[in-house]
């Protein structure tokens, strides 16, 4: 143990008597309105729903290697059921290539596997199909050019995902013009297909640094009274930085199962761009007015929400020029012009000792931000204390300022470092549980609002106190491993197929051993400190 975080626990370790019993202190105090921190309302995590395994191996199907003149070119050749896909096909010379004199009309057999919707005919020699597959198996296709009696049989597999299909319809030439200049935030006109409901939309790249990656995260803004479950703007995150594609998933999914915050929904889904599958994704809520009424929040409150762009000043809720606030901070509901904003960073957040507890339950949802930090702690994210966070209070309610979370990557071991940014492959366990919080003359993430708190005894002991209930709950190995292994029942043939994900197959699974063995050694470690 460090000596920063030794001085630190001699500090909780001499409040860790109020942590069971309220924090009371003699004679009463403020803390007299907290109650216990096992009578806070913990939520019952629900089971997940079902899943039988199709196989017990995580491997693509075993295929023979194409033969004759026509082939399929797909080098995995395996498809999902039940929606339209495009293949393609090649012709070959007697050599084994490419023979591009080859022109004219195909005919295509899929082998009993499904129907064939459409065969260009082959320019250059090759051509494009469009066809259903509607049996999951192992199927021959043989492909025969009419004119010239050129053939060829390709061995496919089927399978029938058990995601969410969403695909996105649209102009290549306007697919094109987005990934050409990733940052520009060009808007189109598409259409997204979500489980067979055809949405009107405009569609555009999402994401600050990411724009850039590989695989690319979107945001689809949908027409006039269209919604998805109420919601008319959704994301679908293609975090390619992980390689596991699950971390910013779990991590929501143990927020809504283990605490009582506002956290948003997230679910993984099969992703097709133009009738070729693109990739696994993560559709996450997104936190709006349409997010706020769902949960009976106020959506005329404040919200901002602390994505400073990289030049600008960072979100950790320290005193900014009046014309840096916007920069900073985003205001996404309610219309107080930042003035609240800054009451709480420049009035609230600077009071002197004593004064500061006096008002503390009037202005800040304590609880609500403690169990934020605690599992922020539990699943090691240090990412939200200077960004990726939304603040709200509506003021016409007793309710005090809150945070929400959002966009929790990098956790469960992974950190951000100066020599890989997030694309560093360690695993780390023993980040600091207080982050956010600097003592005299050290430097690192700060954040005024969760300095000020975690500077009182109490509630570092309150906190800490939340941070292993959920370590030994929700992020308990058993929780963990059925999490994991249900999102490779659900997701496995897409995950393997997905060929824009940084992870190759033969490494996918350790990927997920990564995270199973971070929270028992993450857990180990914030045992060993509280002793």
């Amino acid at each position: 143990m460090g000596s920063r975080l030794a001085w630190r626990f001699g500090l909780v370790l001499a409040a860790a008597t109020a942590t069971t019993a309220g924090c009371v202190g003699e004679g009463g105090s403020w803390t007299d309105e907290l109650p216990a921190v096992d009578d806070l309302p913990w939520p019952t995590p629900e089971a997940l729903p079902p899943c039988t395994p199709v196989s017990s191996d995580f491997a693509l199907p075993a295929l023979a290697a194409p033969g004759g003149r026509l082939q399929v070119v797909d080098p995995l050749r395996v498809y999902p059921t039940g929606v339209v896909t495009t293949i393609d096909l090649v012709a070959l010379d007697a050599g084994g290539s490419h023979d591009a004199t080859v022109s004219g009309d195909v005919q295509l057999d899929l082998g009993g596997g499904g129907d064939v919707l459409e065969v260009a005919p082959m320019v250059g020699g090759e051509a494009a199909a469009r066809v259903r597959f509607t049996a999951a198996g192992t199927f021959t296709v043989t492909a025969t050019h009419t004119q010239g009696g050129q053939s060829g049989t390709s061995e496919v597999a089927t399978y029938a995902t058990r995601l969410p299909v969403w695909e996105l319809t649209i102009d290549p030439a306007h697919l094109d013009a987005m990934e050409a200049d990733p940052f520009d935030d060009l808007k189109v006109p598409a259409t997204v297909t979500i489980d067979g409901t055809a949405l009107a939309t405009t569609v555009r790249l999402h994401g600050g640094t990411s724009r850039d990656f590989p695989k690319k995260s979107f945001r689809f803004d949908l027409g006039a009274g269209l919604d998805l479950d109420g919601a008319n703007h959704l994301i679908l995150r293609a975090e390619w930085a992980d390689k596991t594609l699950v971390r910013n998933w779990l991590a929501f999914e143990l927020l809504r199962a283990g605490t009582w915050l506002p956290a948003s929904g997230t679910e993984l889904v099969h992703f097709r761009i133009n009738e070729r599958f693109y990739g696994v994704m993560n559709h996450v809520e997104r936190i709006d007015r349409d997010f706020l009424r769902a949960r009976g929040m106020s959506a005329n409150g404040s919200m901002y929400e602390a994505d400073p762009p990289r030049e600008a000043a960072p979100g950790d809720l320290t005193p900014l020029p009046p014309e840096q606030y916007p920069i900073t901070y985003q205001l996404r509901a309610g219309a107080n012009g930042y003035d609240d904003l800054r009451r709480l960073v420049e009035e609230v957040l600077r009071r002197p000792p004593g004064d500061f507890e006096a008002t503390l339950t009037d202005e800040i949802e304590v609880d609500d931000v403690l169990v934020y930090l605690a599992a922020l702690a539990v699943i090691q994210n240090h990412d939200h204390v200077r960004k990726n966070y939304y603040l709200h209070r509506d003021p016409a309610s007793p309710v005090g300022w809150r945070f929400l979370p959002w966009d929790l990557d990098l956790s469960f071991g992974h950190l951000y470092t100066e020599e890989d940014d997030v694309q560093d492959e360690r695993i780390f366990v023993d980040g600091d549980p207080f982050v956010g919080q600097l003592d005299d003359g050290e430097t690192g993430p700060f954040n005024q609002l969760i300095d000020r708190l975690l500077d009182l005894p109490e509630l570092r002991a309150r906190f800490l106190a939340m941070a292993r209930r959920l370590a030994t709950s929700v992020a308990s190995d058993e929780r963990i491993d059925e999490h994991l292994t249900w999102a490779t029942c659900r997701a496995g043939m897409d995950l393997l197929t997905d060929d824009r994900k940084r992870a190759t197959n033969a490494e996918y699974l350790g990927r997920l051993d990564e995270i199973r063995a971070f929270t028992s050694d993450r857990r180990a470690f914030l045992d060993a400190l509280a002793e």
